[in-house]
């Protein structure tokens, strides 16, 4: 079940050139833990030629700020190979998925 989600876009003369979504998400097994709900990162792109310029770090840290606020204690992610250095950086431990402890 998602209760909330939230998107962030980048623009450059009206094209978007970089987004991502933001979910606040309860489903099995998250369910029974203590807190059921997690955030989770999805859809995090950039493209070609705004690559390499802090924009998926910028977008990222923007939903984190956000999953915070929400006062969600832990965020997933699943990550290209490409992408596991910049989320690893945000302190993200590699599993099966990303995971996050912001507690």
């Amino acid at each position: 079940m998602i209760y909330i989600k939230e998107k962030k876009l980048l623009t450059n003369n009206n094209e978007i050139i970089a987004c991502a979504g933001a979910f606040i998400k309860e489903d099995l097994p998250y369910c029974f833990y203590k807190q059921s709900e997690y955030g989770f990162i999805g859809d995090v792109y950039v493209t070609n030629n705004f690559r390499r310029k802090g924009l998926a770090q910028g977008l990222t840290h923007k939903t984190l700020e956000w999953f915070s606020t929400k006062n969600i204690q832990t965020v997933r992610l699943l990550a290209s190979e490409d992408a596991k250095e910049l989320y690893k950086a945000f302190g993200f431990e590699e599993t099966d998925q990303m995971i996050l402890n912001l507690e």
